[in-house]
């Protein structure tokens, strides 16, 4: 059960911590879509998303709010991962 558990907290901090970017650009393009004219950035798609904000704010900025993202991720996948493998393990020895 402990492996189980450890693979699905590396499962989840890995997802997260990748995925990090482009949930990133996809907040930001949805906040553009919604602010003033004069206001907005204007992005087009992800890649110009990510590079606009390379541009402005260097590539570090990519990772604005990875640590609760990859908790998170963390203690969900344990859960879910672990608690699936369990359940399918536990149903298929009894037949």
């Amino acid at each position: 059960m402990q492996i189980k558990c450890m693979n699905g907290c590396i499962a989840g901090a890995v997802g997260a911590f990748a995925g990090n970017p482009i949930e990133l650009a996809l907040i930001r393009m949805q906040g553009d879509n919604i602010a003033e004219k004069h206001l907005k950035k204007g992005y087009t798609n992800i890649f110009n998303t990510l590079s606009k904000i390379r541009a402005d704010e260097g590539t570090m900025a990519w990772l604005q709010g990875v640590k609760p993202t990859v908790v998170r991720a963390i203690v969900m996948n344990m859960v879910m991962l672990s608690s699936n493998d369990q359940i399918r393990e536990t149903m298929d020895n009894k037949g």
